[in-house]
């Protein structure tokens, strides 16, 4: 993948922002459990932080992306962003943590959600005629 077509599907600056925050959950994510603090027993407060990490994290992917954004290319962030959840899942016994298959539904609910969110609120945007929400966001045009 040559600079021109990353520089075609990614906007200035933005996807530094967003494998940052990738990178700081996946070293949220393996710090060994005796270094953790203790979630409330019997909840699910857990789930909803995988859930809200992989979904913030996809956000700041999304919004990486030019307008508008092509559905194979959204895909393809989907995927892996998933994949890389599934990842972080399998080397966490690495560092005495417990892989679970209900954390990793959790990072799939979060991608999934952003995801279809803005697939189908683009859709919507562009119905609507309205700019891209890049100018808005950040101030610079596509």
């Amino acid at each position: 993948m040559g600079p021109s077509l990353l520089k075609s599907l990614f906007r200035p600056r933005w996807p530094a922002l967003a494998v940052s925050c990738l990178l700081g959950v996946l070293i949220v994510t393996h710090i060994p459990q005796q270094f953790m603090p203790r979630t409330p027993p019997g909840g699910y407060f857990d789930k909803i932080e995988h859930a809200l990490a992989y979904g913030g994290t996809t956000l700041l992917f999304v919004l990486s992306l030019r307008w508008p954004i092509r559905p194979g290319v959204l895909a393809v962030v989907l995927l892996g962003l998933a994949a890389i959840g599934g990842l972080d899942e399998m080397t966490q016994p690495w560092v005495n943590r417990i892989a679970s298959v209900a954390d990793f539904a959790a990072d799939l609910a979060g991608i999934v959600v952003v995801g279809a969110v803005s697939f189908f609120g683009q859709r919507r945007w562009r119905q609507a005629g309205r700019p891209s929400p890049s100018t808005l966001v950040a101030g610079e045009a596509d």
